[in-house]
């Protein structure tokens, strides 16, 4: 069961950190849990000390704004979601400007994910050594590969259970 946690918690991570991808019916996993959340947060915030070798100043600046972005994210990508349901539940109830409106919505959300990345990016780099800002791409990167990974193994491993 921890095991199960500490991966949601890991996906939650990944999501906030580039990986676009959602949830896109009501079996999609949620990261509601604060507890879970406050985890994945300390979590994160020590894997990134040890592997961008950062002393406690460093830590101390870099921590808070990726915890903001991660924040802005989260919030956006679960108001995306909350659209994607209403679209696929509205789309032969609502009239065309109805789901204009909606679609208008969705897509301008789409173009603030990155946006957002830009942003955490240029705040990051006021922060971090050019080689460190190096080594936090490549730490998204591969934990976000971990994390895919991880969860593959554990629904191949629920599937065998059910089986």
């Amino acid at each position: 069961m921890v095991k199960k946690i500490c991966l949601f918690a890991m996906l939650f991570v990944v999501l906030s950190n580039g990986v676009y991808a959602m949830p896109n019916d009501d079996k999609g996993m949620r990261f509601e849990s604060e507890e879970v959340r406050e985890k994945l947060k300390d979590m994160r915030a020590k894997k990134l000390t040890e592997m961008l070798k950062l002393d406690e100043q460093t830590s101390n600046k870099l921590i808070p704004v990726v915890n903001k972005y991660d924040e802005k994210r989260y919030s956006l990508k679960k108001e995306m979601t909350t659209d994607m349901r209403q679209l696929k539940q509205s789309i032969n109830k609502s009239t065309d400007e109805e789901l204009s409106a909606l679609i208008s919505k969705i897509r301008n959300n789409k173009t603030l994910l990155p946006k957002l990345e830009d942003e955490e990016f240029e705040k990051i780099k006021g922060i971090l050594t050019t080689k460190q800002q190096a080594e936090y791409i490549l730490f998204k990167a591969k934990f976000a590969k971990e994390v895919r990974k991880r969860l593959s193994e554990m629904k191949k491993s629920e599937g065998a259970v059910k089986n």
